[in-house]
């Protein structure tokens, strides 16, 4: 009996990380987060600049997302997986990570105010 349970969860367990694979990123689902967390230091498209901190030296979203050979994705993950500064007690989920990266994508190409 035991062993029949282990295998029931071991393919539960492999079902959920394959769907949890195919779960695209979603760009609106992160404004909260983006809102709350990201706007004190870094200039986003969209959101109100009230409170931001220049000094931080943070750099646009815009910036960001119109420098895609520097601003890589993995790039960009990579970064977001570690607390920086000014937030170094915050971390963000695996899905919150590929959020914020498809939120910066889908700014590319967007003209310049």
């Amino acid at each position: 009996m035991k062993l029949w349970s282990f295998w029931v969860f071991l393919g539960a367990f492999t079902l959920a990380l394959q769907m949890q694979a195919g779960i695209a990123a979603d760009p609106t689902a992160i404004r909260g987060v983006i809102a709350e967390h990201c706007t004190e230091c870094h200039r986003i498209p969209g959101f109100i600049e009230e409170g931001r901190n220049p000094e931080i030296g943070a750099p646009d979203f815009q910036e960001i997302a119109d420098n895609p050979k520097v601003y890589t994705h993995e790039r960009l993950a990579t970064f977001l997986r570690e607390p920086h500064f000014p937030m170094r007690g915050f971390t963000l989920s695996k899905s919150d990570i590929q959020n914020i990266i498809a939120f910066i994508e889908s700014l590319q190409g967007r003209p310049k105010p």
